[in-house]
């Protein structure tokens, strides 16, 4: 779907993961929906490190 980097919220000075989605996906009628789905639901995870690659 992307690729995810990790980068910095400087408004809360935490890491963070940033998903880019590739131009393809965009243009699917659904496909920002499960990003926002997906990013809903990442963020209620309290934990510092889910899969670290």
């Amino acid at each position: 779907m992307g690729v995810v980097r990790e980068t910095e919220q400087l408004s809360l000075s935490r890491t963070v993961a940033l998903k880019l989605l590739w131009p393809h996906f965009t243009l699917s009628p659904g496909a920002l929906d499960r990003l926002e789905r997906e990013a809903r639901a990442g963020g209620r995870y309290s934990v510092t490190v889910i899969v670290r690659l």
